[in-house]
């Protein structure tokens, strides 16, 4: 069974990056959910967008009424980084052996509208 996280404001890329979550009034214990097409920023400056998420499992709607995908733990980056923690413990759902994906799951630039 695999656990799949959603991530929020204040997630840690690998090359050190943090999630800035923005676009969208969803909340989990205070801290704003991410979503593909939210930044990443760097100590020196840089950003980098979240280009991949859950697909139609969970999507969000924005302020402009369009929709994007959730974010989770492994979401990639444009520039080839990797989303891997939390800023506190998040909320998930686990995938049993057997069960469906949701479609889009992962896969970059996914359109969840």
């Amino acid at each position: 069974m695999e656990r799949v996280t959603y991530i929020t404001d204040g997630a840690r890329a690998r090359d050190g990056g943090i999630v800035v979550a923005a676009n969208r009034e969803c909340a989990n214990s205070g801290w704003l959910l991410a979503a593909i097409g939210d930044k990443v920023v760097y100590q020196d400056g840089s950003e980098s967008l979240i280009i991949s998420g859950i697909g139609r499992g969970v999507r969000y709607r924005n302020k402009d009424g369009s929709y994007s995908s959730a974010a989770v733990i492994g979401s990639r980056l444009e520039k080839g980084d990797v989303v891997v923690t939390m800023p506190a413990a998040g909320m998930g759902f686990d995938v049993r052996e057997y069960s469906d994906f949701p479609e889009g799951l992962l896969i970059d630039y996914f359109k969840a509208d």
